[in-house]
């Protein structure tokens, strides 16, 4: 059992009709370790459930996964599953979930929040360039140009919480944290949902 299952089904079946998105909860999303007999739980929404498409999902996935076909309304039947979603779920395929709570509609966000102090400065700099941008001064024909870099936070329209804290689309997060990992730096993710 594995994550990378959890990938492969969800790229079969993203394209089938009638799928929002796919989520992976529970304990492996969580980082868990899970023994071989342990199911995969994933959620799938859907705009409009259609039998026949259930029913090929649930033969592609076999006994591996423990599925929970879903429309919105339905998920917002389900606490647990939406407790699940917004604590540990991972967006495999499709948009993020958005849930109308008494007319308030909450969005999926990842908060993250990252230490450089261990990086050599010349390491906490390229990180900063790759996160913020920067600015570069050049002569072009005598005369003194700038030219504004973005970095990933202004691309991705993340919010800057304080000193090495963001606050960003749980479906953009992946790229900051590959940014972080590949700078050596330390990070904690704390799901959340807001407006």
């Amino acid at each position: 059992m594995s994550f990378e299952s959890a990938v492969e089904l969800s790229e079969n079946i993203k394209n089938f009709p009638g799928i929002q998105s796919i989520v992976l909860f529970g304990p492996l999303a969580s980082g868990e370790k899970i023994s071989s007999d342990s199911k995969i739980d994933m959620a799938i929404i859907y705009s409009k459930k259609e039998k026949e498409i259930i029913k090929w999902i649930r033969y592609l996935a076999t006994d591996r996964f423990k599925l929970h076909h879903l429309t919105p309304d339905e998920l917002k039947d389900n606490p647990e599953i939406i407790n699940a979603l917004s604590g540990e779920g991972i967006l495999l395929q499709g948009n993020p979930v958005v849930l109308a709570l008494d007319d308030l509609e909450l969005k999926s966000y990842m908060l993250i929040s990252y230490d450089t102090t261990e990086l050599k400065q010349n390491e906490r700099s390229k990180l900063n360039r790759a996160l913020f941008g920067g600015i570069s001064t050049y002569l072009q024909k005598g005369v003194r140009k700038k030219k504004h870099y973005p970095g990933l936070v202004e691309k991705l329209h993340v919010k800057r919480i304080g000193k090495g804290v963001l606050l960003i689309d749980a479906q953009n997060a992946d790229q900051i944290t590959k940014t972080l990992a590949g700078f050596n730096a330390k990070w904690k993710e704390i799901p959340i949902w807001t407006q």
